[in-house]
């Protein structure tokens, strides 16, 4: 059964995931919750002349009379969307695609501000796509080699350098891929390269990389990609979109920018590119390794993700890996008590609530054009998106979202 769990999350989706809703607002000038409803108010009057205030920054992409009977707790919402409004009026942030997926399978949509500010300005949409950053092994490398474990192809106590042989003879080669898994070999987060990035001088930097002490680093994240191509002698881009990609519907999930550009959201100026990077990776390391690399330069949008991450809650429920596993691999407390998940430097995040079937989707281009952002404004507005999805989480479900086999 657990074999089979990986198989059935990734499946389980693929037809019958909720289309975005069909009220779904596009446009160059997003109204607010205000303009959606034929009159219906749902928040106090001090908060709706708020949203009023900002017409051009915050576009919401539900109908407000539905969130009247949703549950959900209605002002730390509105809250929760002009923290992210108001920095994106201070200059703070260009802003951010928002999606609240809920236990029966209903989304909350929301989007603020700017996909991009440079070379011109232009509405962040619900469909933006954005090149997610340190998220990408999350959304891949985790899922695929939790899979690859419980498919017996793969051995958590296995070296790296059985799987990597240049790495044989060093520090790093006779770290297990458990714990890259588990984010525990001690690679620093960054990792420099001199002159072009290509296969020989980043195996090189791989391999003289100083070990510290476990934390995160997207590296981890590019090894268990190395290893996966190996293991399944396929680039392990290919397998992300053979066992995730294709299986749970997400077309508009690739690695780099295929399709209409000006969908994307670009990020910073890349220093080893000489220009801002359009939905590619920031880090040298995974631009090396091109297509075995699962690292970075996967672009996305928040209703793929948001498919994604309802598939690796079912997995998590259906005991795909265990607890220990999980544990190391995603952080804790992001969204609040119980959560799990990562937010990503460059200003994406995903967090989870298991037990409750919710997940928060949040997508930003943070660094563009330039990394030097002064105020993050996802704790503040995470801090008041999970108050309102209480109602959510105090009536925990017997049965798994639409669509999903029960756990």
């Amino acid at each position: 059964m657990r074999r089979l769990a990986f198989a059935a999350a990734c499946l389980m989706l693929g037809a019958t995931a909720p289309a975005a809703p069909d009220f779904l607002l596009e446009g160059d000038a997003p109204p607010t919750a205000r303009y959606l409803t034929g009159g219906v108010e749902p928040f106090a009057p001090a908060t709706q002349a708020r949203l009023d205030a900002r017409r051009g920054i915050v576009s919401l992409g539900i109908n407000t009379a539905w969130l009247v009977d949703s549950g959900i707790a209605r002002e730390p919402f509105a809250n929760g969307i002009l923290a992210v409004a108001d920095a994106v009026e201070r200059g703070e942030t260009p802003g951010a695609v928002i999606l609240l997926r809920r236990p029966l399978g209903e989304m909350l949509p929301i989007a603020a501000g700017w996909m991009m500010t440079d070379p011109q300005r232009a509405h962040a949409q619900y469909s933006t796509r954005y090149e997610l950053g340190e998220l990408t092994g999350l959304a891949t490398a985790l899922p695929i080699a939790l899979g690859a474990l419980m498919e017996g192809r793969l051995d958590a106590e296995s070296t790296l350098d059985s799987h990597l042989p240049w790495l044989a003879g060093t520090a790093l080669g006779g770290r297990t891929v458990g714990d890259a898994l588990r984010h525990r070999t001690g690679l620093p987060g960054e990792i420099g390269l001199d002159g072009e990035p290509t296969p020989e001088r980043a195996r090189a930097a791989l391999a003289a990389a100083p070990l510290g002490e476990p934390g995160f680093s997207r590296h981890n994240d590019l090894l268990l990609g190395l290893v996966l191509s190996q293991v399944y002698q396929e680039p392990a881009q290919v397998l992300a979109r053979e066992r995730l990609f294709a299986p749970l519907g997400m077309a508009e999930t690739s690695f780099g920018a295929q399709g209409d550009r000006y969908r994307i959201a670009p990020g910073s100026y890349s220093n080893f590119r000489g220009r801002l990077a359009w939905g590619e990776t920031e880090d040298p390391l995974a631009a090396a390794f091109g297509g075995d690399a699962l690292s970075g330069g996967l672009v996305s949008t928040a209703e793929d993700l948001g498919r994604l991450a309802v598939a690796l809650v079912a997995m998590m429920r259906q005991g795909g890996g265990d607890a220990e596993q999980w544990e190391g691999a995603l952080a804790r407390g992001g969204f609040g008590e119980g959560s799990i998940g990562r937010d990503g430097a460059e200003g994406c995040s995903l967090w989870l609530l298991p037990d409750e079937w919710v997940v928060l989707v949040y997508l930003s281009n943070q660094a563009h054009p330039t990394p030097a952002a002064p105020v993050d404004p996802r704790p503040a507005a995470f801090k008041e998106l999970r108050a309102a999805v209480e109602p959510w989480d105090a009536a925990v479900l017997e049965a798994p979202p639409a669509g999903a086999a029960a756990p």
